[in-house]
């Protein structure tokens, strides 16, 4: 004659001092509530929303008008275009208009490209980058 065996679902014997844990009805919509908001919580929000751009004294100033350019007598503005990524880095800088054709020019236009592209801005965490334009005014002293 063959042992019995248990059927599925049926308790088993259970070594002396361990017990099972008794079943208890699952609470699935509890339980799906749950997961639905731990998922929400772990998601960033959308940017929808470009950062706002400011220029301002603290954030990103003039560099000092270079000697050589001085001694070229160079003079011009150098406009330029950048983009801001939410955590306040410049990500982006482009030459709009030269401040003019000569040495000296080049010199202010580079020098002006090479400090914006140091700068740095507030973070705006939850929007989108933005693009602004700045203008280094290059003027001689009498």
């Amino acid at each position: 004659m063959k042992p019995e065996r248990p059927a599925l679902g049926r308790a088993t014997a259970q070594p002396a001092g361990h017990a099972f844990p008794t079943a208890r009805p699952l609470a699935w919509p509890a339980a799906l509530c749950a997961l639905l908001l731990l998922a929400a919580c772990a998601t960033e929000p959308v940017a929808t929303v470009p950062r706002a751009v400011a220029m301002g004294a603290s954030t990103c100033t003039q560099p000092p008008y270079p000697a050589e350019a001085k001694l070229d007598e160079a003079q011009g503005s150098t406009q330029l275009e950048f983009e801001v990524n939410p955590l306040g880095k410049v990500t982006r800088v482009v030459i709009v208009k030269l401040s003019g054709n000569g040495p000296g020019h080049k010199l202010l236009d580079a020098l002006a490209l090479e400090t914006l592209s140091k700068c740095s801005f507030p973070p705006a965490p939850g929007f989108l980058s933005a693009t602004s334009r700045v203008e280094f005014v290059w003027r001689l002293k009498d």
